[in-house]
């Protein structure tokens, strides 16, 4: 608590609101039944998380770079294959930009549980 209220009474109400809208997200996308909706939402947290962090460099490297910032392992799906892309980073340019989810289109076809929505696999 301590910490939260450091953070409201040392920030603009501009990072204020991007705090909120981290919650909201957060929260929101525990509510939701579909794997890519959840996704989605978490995304936009990876995002307002990134935007008050005030860090610099392209969707691929957000979460390198958020995990060098916090001190944290860096999960296999956020690490950089052989193209400069990640699994995250795929995964999230497809349903933004191609209206895709796990290589089909989204409702079409419903994947295993997913390595990212999940807090495991992290080696």
């Amino acid at each position: 608590m301590e910490s939260i209220n450091r953070f409201y009474i040392d920030s603009t109400q501009k990072k204020r609101n991007q705090m909120f809208a981290c919650i909201h997200w957060y929260l929101m996308g525990q509510s939701y039944q579909f794997e890519w909706d959840k996704f989605d939402a978490q995304y936009k947290v990876l995002d307002g998380i990134w935007n008050l962090s005030e860090l610099e460099g392209n969707h691929t490297k957000r979460l390198i770079k958020l995990s060098e910032k916090y001190n944290l392992k860096l999960p296999v799906w956020a690490k950089l294959n052989a193209k400069g892309r990640s699994k995250l980073s795929e995964q999230r340019n497809e349903l933004v930009h191609e209206a895709k989810y796990d290589g089909h289109p989204i409702g079409y076809s419903y994947p295993s549980p997913s390595q990212i929505l999940c807090n495991c696999h992290l080696d």
